[in-house]
């Protein structure tokens, strides 16, 4: 990984590309609350490394669920604008939002809207591309190979700024309401050791006898039962609607989305696009309308993991389901706000030796330079590398020196008491990830905080009391983690003195948390007096992101067979032991930047009369079907279409795939919408599930 790094800085570290800011235009008010709702598409090209999983991560073949961005765009009635948008994303880096922020800005549609203005966040599905960061450090390591993939940056933000400003152009007088709920047995904490490390005083309030919360089930891979209750498993839910409708919804949660695992070679949501893929099914049937855009925010989700008993499909979708159940219920009904205003402080902040200072007048500042620790090597403690259980252990710790405390970094060797410095020498031309964009926004009775990574949960519930305290007439404070820019871990300073993977991997040593949370309890004050950071009229930033590298099919490997890299996902078909899940194969345009088309496959399936209809939710818009794809000499590729029937489709039923070549219009969410794409649609021969053969159109490998 180092070496990695220093390679990356030589070759690409003067590679930079800057983005230029400028203050908006200020909206005349409308005397009432209006809000659009528009979701984008953002599955890209086939070949990408994925991010997230760092060196054991793969390459993406195709895609199980799409991914998306989810854009809400919120004015009151003062003509205050407030953008909020989820994307299914690793990680949001600094200079994608802020490409995206300028784009916006550019188009007549984003009339009113700045950089100030917008809360972009990552899901942090581990299943969707790399590449695209703009620090060189992730592009070097953040996925199974290095380099930074201009094409796919520009794909992003293209995609990401249209998702903004389709919801801009939607806006229109909407109602809010909000609503609180406990999500049981759904998440639990990963690091209990780090975790029990925090005072008793905290802790006792999650794993205290007065918690009602269930304990873990030990079958799951947890030592400790008190893991399901140190966590916040709260899960809230502000809802938008317009003529008693439903349009959107912001769903703020904190738990890792990796319950696909690590070796799922496909693009995936995981588990929070399977939630938002059912909860806006049962909304749509319930309410009618559109179906609503959901735009999921991951909270302090640093230590926090699905409850998952191993890591699979089949889980996945078990745990998005419950998920997105629980969303179902808390977006049908809730608090209604009559009064909604929105009030913000945004500031540019960097972490780099910044400092802060404590109670009894102590300064305390973070490092001044990144560095990671042993720790970080081995992987989260129920996501093993192959580093573990070698030297890359959790717990390496030496006596406290400088900022950095107590870490030991992970490429030093050591011999008795002398220790070479072999990382920072390595990392010496590096300068790494330290830039973030700081906000607080006040939504009526709620309060938003931005949070620049994968903050614990003692260490996010730390920031959210002092914003609460700073805000007094807030009802909830709720944090939307990996928001506008990403620095790695954040923990508690105790938490960081254990050296476990999240205080390893937190780069600019024990005081970066704290540091960032004051900052964040500063802003949270500005906003209670009713000051706003001032913004330069006209604002250039650089980033660095490395050497640059185009991605795409060609860099998909022919599997050695079909199923090769999805057996996280494809289990043993419940209805004939034995046999394949039905399958289709087909030749077809190999999809490029910057314009990605994307096949739509669907089943169709017969009634009595011999007419064939589609089968309701049995597309790969959902969760049924995979789409994989190697690359051809001719430059088109073989496609293969995998299809896990649900069980309520009757065994004698006459089934057929039909397979439309182009692009789905604009944020579809539904095959019919693709009606329009080029050439005409593939069908495949009929077939029942409990008959001899699925499918005659793919090759035996």
């Amino acid at each position: 990984m180092l070496v990695a790094l220093m390679l990356a800085a030589l070759v690409g570290g003067c590679n930079t590309f800057t983005v230029e800011l400028s203050v908006p235009e200020t909206l005349l008010p409308t005397h009432e609350l209006r809000v659009g709702a528009a979701r984008e598409e953002i599955t890209p090209v086939p070949g990408l490394p994925m991010g997230g999983y760092g060196f054991i991560g793969q390459t993406a073949r195709g895609f199980w669920t799409r991914l998306y961005a989810n854009a809400l765009v919120i004015e009151d009635p003062d003509g205050t604008p407030l953008v909020l948008v989820s994307c299914d994303l690793w990680a949001l880096p600094g200079g994608l939002a802020d490409e995206v922020a300028a784009r916006v800005r550019a188009d007549s549609r984003g009339l009113g809207i700045g950089r100030e203005h917008l809360v972009i966040a990552a899901t942090h599905t581990h299943q969707s591309p790399g590449a695209y960061a703009s620090a060189l450090a992730y592009n070097a390591v953040a996925g199974p190979e290095s380099g930074f993939d201009p094409a796919l940056f520009d794909f992003l933000a293209t995609r990401i700024s249209r998702a903004i400003l389709r919801a801009a152009n939607t806006r229109a007088p909407a109602t809010m309401s909000w609503r609180d709920g406990h999500l049981a047995r759904l998440v639990r904490n990963r690091s209990m050791g780090a975790f029990s490390r925090n005072p008793a005083n905290e802790t006792s309030d999650f794993v205290g006898p007065g918690n009602a919360v269930p304990y873990c089930d030990l079958r799951t891979p947890v030592a400790d039962r008190n893991a399901c209750r140190a966590v916040d498993a709260t899960a809230t839910v502000i809802r938008f609607e317009r003529d008693d409708t439903i349009i959107g919804a912001a769903v703020f949660v904190a738990l890792h989305p990796t319950a696909a695992g690590p070796g799922v070679a496909v693009y995936s949501s995981d588990v929070f696009g399977i939630a938002g893929i059912h909860a806006a099914r049962q909304l749509q049937a319930l309410e009618g309308g559109a179906p609503p855009v959901l735009a999921f925010f991951n909270g302090a989700e640093g230590d926090v993991s699905a409850d998952w008993r191993q890591q699979d499909g089949p889980h996945a979708v078990a745990l998005g389901r419950q998920l997105g159940a629980a969303v179902t219920e808390l977006a049908a009904g809730g608090t209604r706000e009559e009064h909604v205003a929105i009030d913000y402080a945004f500031e540019r902040f960097d972490l780099a030796g910044a400092c802060r200072t404590d109670e009894d007048g102590t300064e305390r500042c973070a490092a001044s330079r990144p560095s990671v620790g042993r720790a970080t090597l081995a992987g989260a403690s129920d996501g093993r590398t192959h580093a573990w259980p070698s030297i890359f252990r959790a717990g390496v710790t030496r006596k406290a020196l400088g900022p950095q405390g107590v870490k030991v970094p992970a490429m030093d060797p050591g011999f008795g008491w002398f220790r070479l410095p072999l990382s920072s020498l390595i990392l010496l031309p590096i300068r790494g990830p330290s830039n973030a964009a700081l906000g607080v926004y006040r939504l009526g009775p709620l309060a938003i905080a931005t949070l620049p990574g994968e903050f614990t949960t003692m260490m996010g519930r730390r920031i959210a009391v002092d914003v609460a305290q700073a805000l007094p007439s807030t009802k909830r404070v709720l944090l939307a983690g990996l928001a506008n820019a990403y620095l790695s871990y954040f923990t508690t300073p105790e938490e960081y003195a254990g050296q476990f993977y999240e205080g390893a991997s937190t780069l600019y040593g024990p005081e970066s948390g704290p540091v960032i949370g004051a900052g964040i309890t500063r802003l949270a004050s500005m906003v209670e007096r009713g000051k706003r950071t001032r913004q330069p009229r006209v604002e250039t930033i650089a980033y660095s992101p490395g050497p640059e590298r185009q991605f795409g099919l060609e860099d998909v490997e022919a599997p050695h067979v079909s199923d090769e890299g999805l057996g996280h996902l494809l289990h043993e078909p419940p209805y004939k032991q034995g046999q394949p899940y039905p399958s289709t194969c087909w030749t077809g345009a190999a999809p490029r930047f910057p314009e990605v088309r994307l096949p739509t496959v669907a089943i169709e399936i017969a009634s009595d009369d011999d007419t064939w209809s589609p089968l309701a939710g049995a597309d790969n818009f959902g969760t049924d079907i995979i789409t994989v794809a190697s690359p051809r000499d001719d430059g088109n590729a073989d496609w293969r279409a995998i299809w896990m029937p649900n069980p309520s489709v009757p065994l004698n039923a006459r089934v057929r795939f039909v397979v439309q070549h182009g692009e789905p219009a604009k944020g579809a969410g539904d095959i019919a919408q693709a009606k329009d794409a080029q050439p005409a649609p593939i069908r495949s021969e009929p077939f029942t599930l409990d008959g001899p053969d699925f499918a005659s159109s793919c090759p035996a490998r």
